[in-house]
């Protein structure tokens, strides 16, 4: 398998192989498939097995605190990813998207990411906040704000993935938006678009309408000032909504 890597890298493995070149690497000389079938098994896809908790891990029979402690650096090594993309422009509803989708479509679990972006709607980072399971992601507000403070950030998208396919937000969707909206608010900071990623397609919030419609009922909840409404109207480079054939 290692002299197949070097040769292709990971095209043709099976998930159950890719695992199992993981797993080789913690446990050597010792046969890993069958290992390699429970965490699969468990946790249904190989980004399950990589984004599930170092505790949840050690639950696993066979699984020990140097596996588990190697999944997990995979994992964090994968999410570094976005890093290399600082600065670039996310400044329409497509882009926006079209990034999104690079970030979440494979995931099997549901996922949530902040994108800090700058007055000229460039990414200054792209964080994921929480993985959860295959249907719901727990998020806490008051994080989404102080990422912003730590990079400058004076607009974000937020985005998350639905990997059952379901390319519709749900009702609790637009909840959290409407309160992470009132959060960001109250820091003077935009919330310009909510991007929902499923395995086949993507859906902007701000393509939908939706996204206005919540900050104007986020406003009257927050009572914000006129003067405080105009700054965040009118910013530097406007975000461009683009319409899908």
């Amino acid at each position: 398998m290692k002299n197949i890597f070097v040769e292709n890298g990971f095209s043709g493995f099976s998930e159950v192989q890719k695992l199992e070149f993981i797993l080789f690497f913690a446990i050597p000389q010792k046969d890993v498939n069958p290992l390699s079938h429970k965490l699969l098994d468990k946790f249904g896809s190989l980004d399950g097995v990589l984004s599930a908790s170092f505790e949840q891990l050690l639950q696993v029979d066979g699984v020990g605190k140097h596996t588990a402690l190697l999944l997990k650096t995979f994992k964090a090594v994968a999410d570094e990813k976005p890093k290399t993309d600082s600065l670039l422009d996310l400044g329409s509803t497509k882009q926006a998207e079209d990034y999104c989708f690079r970030l979440l479509s494979g995931s099997g679990l549901e996922e949530f990411y902040v994108l800090c972006l700058d007055e000229n709607n460039k990414l200054l980072k792209a964080k994921r906040l929480s993985s959860g399971t295959k249907t719901k992601v727990a998020i806490e507000i008051a994080t989404i704000t102080k990422l912003c403070f730590d990079y400058g950030a004076t607009k974000i998208i937020i985005t998350h993935n639905h990997p059952s396919g379901n390319a519709h937000f749900s009702d609790d969707d637009l909840h959290l938006t409407h309160n992470i909206m009132c959060s960001c608010l109250l820091n003077e900071i935009s919330l310009i678009d909510h991007i929902l990623v499923t395995p086949e397609t993507t859906l902007s919030l701000a393509a939908t309408g939706n996204i206005k419609t919540l900050e104007q009922t986020a406003i009257k909840r927050v009572n914000l000032d006129q003067a405080t409404i105009l700054r965040l109207s009118s910013p530097t480079k406007p975000y461009i909504i683009n319409t899908k054939d």
